[in-house]
């Protein structure tokens, strides 16, 4: 969770551990049309790829940051 809250601090993309299956989910939030209706396609092609795009780099975040914490805690050799 520490891990989380430090990515989310730094990305767009969020994320948010499920205590119950030990997972990490990754979300982005848009906002692409008014209240009942339908977004515009290209509006969804526009932001789509990107979306995308945050929601990787929050993950190779979390590895960069899971790997420190795996490092600094391994047992010396």
């Amino acid at each position: 969770m520490r891990i989380c809250n430090s990515v989310n601090g730094r990305e767009r993309a969020k994320l948010a551990v499920s205590d119950t299956y030990n997972v990490v989910r990754a979300s982005v939030e848009l906002v692409l049309a008014a209240p009942g209706r339908m977004p515009d396609e290209a509006l969804l092609r526009a932001v789509i790829g990107r979306a995308m795009t945050e929601i990787a780099t929050a993950i190779d975040e979390f590895g960069n940051e899971l790997e420190k914490l795996d490092s600094s805690t391994a047992p010396a050799s």
